[in-house]
């Protein structure tokens, strides 16, 4: 794809980050890798959570979302 995002570290409960990321996909990311091993081992479930809010933004947007 063109636009290929990888994502920072989310903060706090991640609202801003799942706001960064419906603004990368409104410009045309196309491909977003979701990359957070500090957050995902320090919030399990709030990452759990997050991935999953994020697929549905990517897969409504027509983009791909890799996790790791």
């Amino acid at each position: 794809p063109e636009r290929y995002l990888v994502t920072p570290e989310p903060e706090g409960d991640g609202g801003d980050w799942l706001d960064a990321l419906g603004r990368a996909l409104a410009q045309g990311a196309q491909r977003l890798q979701l990359r957070a091993p500090a957050y995902a081992a320090a919030e399990p479930a709030r990452w759990r959570a997050l991935i999953a809010h994020a697929a549905t933004l990517a897969r409504e947007a027509g983009a791909q979302a890799l996790i790791n």
